[in-house]
């Protein structure tokens, strides 16, 4: 539950244009054309990726205990339309609470735009929603160039003539070895072992 602001210009600043959480699930958030000093209007990501205008906006008081604008995780997010990217915050000196869109990386680079922002890549992203592993090593395999990810922080991909490479985060740190991937040498390798084998990989 969020407390009221000091005025209606401070959560204007910090709310309006973002993406915030309610009932567990992301939401874009807008305050353009309400009065009440404390509603906001929400709209679900799919209205916006799947490119539905009739889907519905519902306004809600922003202290209400279910409406949420704390940060919430970022990494890979994936969709079979956009395929895997990564998503990652810019500090924010505009002290907004919601993530906007000026506030994203997106594999390492400044989001141009609200076209990841409002994408269905960034909504599963920030559910936790990914291919199983064997399916995105599958999807790999018969997409070349394709980051498919399995989990927040890991993706497999085609990095070179079927070559199959693991990534964490935006670094490729093993290579396909049969029906395992090799570790490649880096100064990280003890610590990358034991994340990645908590996450069921099988690594040597």
């Amino acid at each position: 539950m969020a407390k009221p602001y000091y005025a209606r210009e401070d959560a204007i600043r910090r709310l309006h244009d973002t993406i915030c959480m309610y009932y567990g699930l992301p939401y874009y958030v807008t305050m353009e054309g309400l009065n009440d000093p404390y509603k906001v209007m929400i709209y679900p990501l799919s209205r916006f990726y799947d490119r539905n205008p009739e889907e519905q906006g519902k306004v809600v008081d922003y202290t209400d205990e279910r409406f949420d604008y704390k940060q919430f995780p970022l990494g890979y997010g994936y969709s079979k339309k956009q395929g895997g990217m990564y998503f990652s915050r810019i500090p924010d000196r505009k002290q907004q609470q919601g993530l906007n869109y000026q506030t994203l990386r997106v594999n390492g680079a400044v989001s141009q735009g609200t076209s990841y922002i409002l994408s269905q890549a960034m909504e599963n992203c920030i559910l936790g929603k990914y291919p199983m592993i064997t399916e995105a090593w599958k999807l790999a395999r018969s997409s070349p160039g394709a980051v498919i990810p399995f989990h927040r922080r890991m993706a497999i991909t085609q990095i070179d003539r079927g070559l199959i490479a693991l990534r964490y985060r935006l670094r490729t740190v093993g290579i396909e070895d049969g029906n395992t991937f090799k570790l490649l040498e880096n100064r990280d390798k003890t610590f990358l072992l034991n994340v990645i084998k908590k996450e069921g990989v099988n690594v040597r």
